[in-house]
């Protein structure tokens, strides 16, 4: 599986072509490293030439770790210092893989470990907690695996600095172990605990290693529960919908597999099994999408579906740069077995309060829900089906939100997500909107179905959702006073390619990609003539109503 890791690295970087990194080379060399976009880069072809690959671009590379040494020690203002918090562990894990492999002679390891040597971590990172600590952003997660990392390679002493560094980030557990990222995104939840993962990996001993590993612990089973059918990272929040998203699930699960090899070989091997999952929906992606950063087929220069600080040049690389410490993490000898998502076993589980999720599993179909989303990115109601096999974005993979906080395909109609409803005064009130709350009341799971009931309070009305989700797909019955309705998403276009669509008064079909997903009501199927695009593309919004009562039933099918 390390060979695997290597290959997948070597396909992200190669789509980095000699003139686009002369001119990367170029802009550095004029204004200097504002970002850890090129160190990321230098880092990745580092690693891989050490393990006898693009070794063609050799020359390049000691341009650009020229460019490292000579700016990463020598930050000057905040500018200056935007990326060390990352790249300084990640410019020494190339250094050292290139030790190893003696790919260059011992004078020039030495001046290129000297420059890292220089490193202050008091002025050199962005993110330095105050002492004694307060809770302060995953930077100082970053900051503290490279400081580990120089001390473990005999570079520093500066062990009270890391102390200090993962006392701030202590605060930010929630009763899971998953970490809380302002707003809760879901990435940074698994980012930040990766990179705490490599402190402990790098050596880190310190007082609050034990609280550590009993928090990574506990949220790394919560993470196998929520992968999806497809291999994919959970919805929510930033920074979604990128490739690196699952490159962040092979850290945490190839260094849970290696943590239970002796102690607990059953779960080493399920952790194994989700690792090799999430590499299918990377691979998946790379093959279909050469070159593209984020899971839709618009050209990478437009931006739909990426927040501004999710550019090309550095979230690209991010796919090898996490699929590096992957491989750093991975034990050959541990074979895989089959984690959840590859089972056909039922099962729901939700999240703390603040995650606000609801995942459901049945036969080979996924559902998440989420209660209360942060606007700027989601939307309440169910935000994700998959099945396995069908493509992801089919039906729904992350909701719509209506003025997103990334790149959209001009301005959203309307939110968008398998949400309910209800007309009032001929004016629909939707589960999605401001003033609307969502309860839980119950959730559960039997050898056949994954079920859950809710209750949405709307200003002029309340709603009872029941949902149950089996192998013969997901059944939705609403109730409540009045016209009740669910809003259904239509899946229109990737940036490449349109779906057909087609409905009836009872039935709503999206065909895609030798797929189909299909509503059908006992109620009355209306175009809105409404449109919004998410991070995967463009979706058309449809809804289903009928008086007092509403039954749909959602599937996705192979084409015959």
């Amino acid at each position: 599986m390390k060979e695997r890791y290597l290959r997948i690295m070597e396909q992200v970087v190669s789509v980095y072509t000699p003139a686009h990194i002369d001119n990367y080379i170029e802009r550095v060399r004029e204004n200097g490293i504002r970002e850890h976009g090129f160190p990321r880069l230098c880092a990745n072809i580092g690693i891989l030439m050490a393990h006898g690959r693009l070794l063609h671009l050799k020359s390049r590379f000691e341009e650009m770790m020229a460019l490292c040494c000579r700016d990463i020690p020598n930050s000057k203002g905040i500018k200056g210092k935007r990326g060390n918090d990352f790249s300084v562990r990640e410019v020494l894990s190339a250094i050292l893989e290139l030790e190893a492999a003696q790919t260059y002679p011992a004078e020039t390891i030495a001046a290129w470990k000297a420059a890292m040597a220089l490193v202050d971590p008091y002025t050199c990172y962005r993110m330095v907690a105050p002492f004694p600590p307060v809770a302060v952003d995953n930077w100082a997660a970053f900051n503290a695996a490279s400081e580990q990392l120089r001390c473990k390679a005999g570079l520093a002493n500066t062990q009270d600095y890391i102390e200090n560094q993962i006392a701030s980030q202590m605060f930010s557990f929630d009763e899971n172990g998953m970490y809380r990222d302002p707003h809760d995104p879901m990435v940074y939840d698994l980012v930040t605990r990766d990179m705490l993962s490599a402190c402990l990996y790098y050596g880190y001993n310190g007082s609050h290693a034990q609280q550590l590993n009993a928090h990574l612990r506990k949220a790394s089973e919560l993470s196998l529960l929520m992968q999806s059918v497809t291999g994919e990272l959970p919805y929510g929040g930033r920074s979604n919908q990128f490739l690196h998203n699952e490159a962040h699930m092979t850290v945490n699960f190839e260094y849970e597999a290696s943590a239970r090899k002796h102690t607990d070989p059953h779960n080493a091997g399920r952790f194994k099994a989700a690792a090799n999952l999430a590499l299918d929906s990377i691979e998946h992606w790379l093959n279909v999408a050469p070159g593209q950063h984020v899971k839709n087929y618009f050209p990478n220069d437009s931006g739909i579906g990426c927040e501004d600080y999710a550019y090309y040049d550095k979230y690209m690389v991010t796919i090898a740069s996490f699929l590096y410490l992957a491989y750093t993490f991975c034990d050959d000898s541990i074979a895989p077995t089959s984690c959840p998502a590859m089972t056909n076993d039922c099962y729901t589980f939700q999240t703390g309060d603040a995650f606000r999720k609801l995942f459901c599993k049945a036969g080979s179909y996924f559902a998440e829900l989420e209660w209360k989303a942060h606007t700027l990115y989601d939307a309440a109601g169910i935000g994700r089906l998959h099945r396995r096999g069908a493509p992801s974005v089919l039906c729904l993979s992350v909701p719509v939100s209506l003025q997103p906080n990334y790149g959209t395909e001009g301005a959203n109609e309307t939110p968008l997500s398998i949400c309910c409803g209800i007309k009032i005064n001929n004016t629909w009130q939707f589960g999605f909107d401001d003033d609307a709350a969502f309860t839980l009341m119950t959730h559960s799971a039997d050898a056949t179905a994954a079920r859950a009931q809710l209750q949405c309070a709307l200003p002029d009305g309340t709603i009872t959702e029941h949902i149950a989700l089996s192998e013969n797909g997901l059944d939705i019955c609403l109730e409540g006073n009045g016209t009740v309705g669910l809003m259904l998403p239509a899946f229109s276009f990737d940036g490449k390619e349109k779906t057909v669509i087609s409905s009836t008064e009872n039935t709503l079909t999206v065909c895609y990609k030798g797929w189909c997903c299909r509503y059908e009501t006992n109620g009355t199927i209306r175009d809105l003539g409404l449109r919004s695009t998410n991070r995967n593309g463009i979706y058309e919004a449809f809804s289903a109503e009928n008086d007092n009562t509403l039954h749909v039933h959602i599937t996705l099918e192979p084409i015959p």
